[in-house]
């Protein structure tokens, strides 16, 4: 080959090898073509200790009065559900008995 050696060669296999196996812990290298703003944006950038919320007793008692109402609903909604389908039983096996 004019104008190459063996090493020019092996540093650009080296680079194409990076580029589409990035190293652990490196970001992949974007194409020539890549907007800066299409980058993915990191999940840490959102995870701040700082400005994220403490628990506090208030909120343990509202998270409480939340799943008890969830309960009060859950039995009410049972309730009523179990006479509709008990008069539904009662009409069916009416419609069904000889007459």
């Amino acid at each position: 080959m004019l104008g190459t050696d063996e090493a020019a060669t092996a540093k650009i296999q080296a680079t194409a090898a990076a580029e589409v196996n990035p190293g652990v812990g490196e970001e992949p290298a974007q194409p020539a073509g890549a907007k800066a703003e299409d980058a993915p944006v990191p999940a840490t950038l959102f995870n701040n200790p700082l400005t994220e919320a403490t628990g506090t007793k208030n909120d343990e008692a509202n998270r409480q009065a939340a799943v008890e109402l969830k309960k009060r609903k859950r039995a009410a909604l049972r309730t009523g559900t179990d006479g509709q389908k008990a008069a539904l039983a009662a009409l069916i096996t009416e419609a069904a008995a000889p007459g």
